[in-house]
């Protein structure tokens, strides 16, 4: 059995990898709004003292995550 790609090559190795470069660095306005989401639930519903996980279970390569990190307003998250 052959595996066929699931996109084609010129197309991950270029727009989709700027894409994802681009996003690196600036956040999506999606994830602004789910960062913002999450900070109002941590705050209404949780104590600075209270032990809070966050598990992200998604197809895509770490960058919410990454900015969701170095969000400031997000301090009840323990991060290892």
């Amino acid at each position: 059995m052959t595996l066929k790609p699931s996109a084609p090559r010129d197309y991950v190795v270029g727009a989709y990898m700027h894409y994802q470069q681009k996003y690196a660095v600036t956040m999506r306005e999606s994830d602004k709004v789910l960062i913002t989401l999450i900070r109002d639930t941590l705050q209404k519903n949780f104590s600075p003292n209270d032990n809070v996980s966050l598990l992200d279970i998604g197809c895509h390569n770490g960058n919410f995550l990454m900015h969701l990190k170095k969000t400031d307003s997000v301090a009840y998250l323990l991060w290892w």
